[in-house]
């Protein structure tokens, strides 16, 4: 069975913060994934993200200066024609 489960480390103990329904003495393994963000930096991060979205749909048609060179060479090009 694989399950993910949000638990709290505390003076050398892992405990649980959900019901697991396994039984007592029980072996299992852990991955601790220490990427938990407070609800403040959450919002920060979901904050950034969204003008993150803002400026590449304002800057979404805005050309590179490889498609600049590109568009000039395939004008020359029809120009030489």
């Amino acid at each position: 069975m694989l399950k993910t489960i949000k638990a709290r480390y505390k003076n050398g103990v892992i405990e649980p913060l959900e019901e697991i329904n396994i039984e007592s003495g029980t072996e299992i393994t852990i991955t601790i994934d220490n990427l938990y963000l407070s609800e403040e930096e959450m919002a920060k991060r979901e904050s950034r993200l969204a003008q993150i979205h803002a400026i590449k749909g304002k800057y979404a048609f805005v050309h590179t200066s490889s498609e600049d060179f590109a568009q000039r060479k395939q004008k020359e090009i029809e120009m030489e024609r």
